[in-house]
């Protein structure tokens, strides 16, 4: 097996899909969320550029999709506009 020189380089790895939250009406906030993943991914290096997932490993390391939800999720958006 020929070994090659891959550059040190960070690779952002986006991923489409969707975020399900679930807001309790008694609570009067939002309680959890999940990301499902639509299985389509893209690779890009820091400046945006495509990247060859391969460069990771094969396979590709796993990183699970897990999120909470904010520790102060209320129904008031942020002053900047953000949820």
């Amino acid at each position: 097996m020929e070994m090659r020189y891959i550059p040190a380089m960070l690779i952002h790895k986006i991923t489409e899909g969707h975020v399900v939250q679930i807001f309790d009406t008694q609570l009067g906030r939002f309680i959890s969320q999940a990301f499902v993943a639509s299985g389509r991914c893209a690779y890009e290096d820091e400046s945006g550029r495509p990247v060859d997932p391969k460069v990771m490993g094969d396979p590709e390391p796993y990183s699970p999709y897990d999120m909470a939800p904010p520790q102060n999720a209320t129904s008031e958006p942020e002053a900047d506009g953000s949820p």
